[in-house]
């Protein structure tokens, strides 16, 4: 089975939206944006809330599941709360 490169995979932003740059579950095709890859250079967190298209669903659980006492947040949440602080 050969592997589909990572140019060619639809990919979407899972991350909080950012005025200006990026609305939360924008989806790429290809070489992301500048404006995305300035992002990146900045937050490299970033680029672990852009997921191949067919993991949406499961990041976007991950980031929205409820706070349970005595159980760690997920990382895709923990990353996503940073992202939101720091943006």
């Amino acid at each position: 089975m050969m592997k589909t490169k990572e140019t060619n995979t639809m990919r979407v932003y899972c991350g909080p939206s950012i005025r200006g740059v990026i609305r939360q579950y924008t989806s790429f095709t290809g070489e992301l944006p500048d404006q995305m890859k300035r992002l990146i250079e900045q937050h490299p967190m970033v680029k672990s809330l852009i997921v191949p298209y067919d993991k949406v669903a499961q990041t976007r659980e991950r980031m929205e599941r409820p706070d349970v006492p005595g159980q760690p947040k997920t990382a895709e949440r923990v990353i996503y709360e940073q992202l939101k602080a720091e943006l």
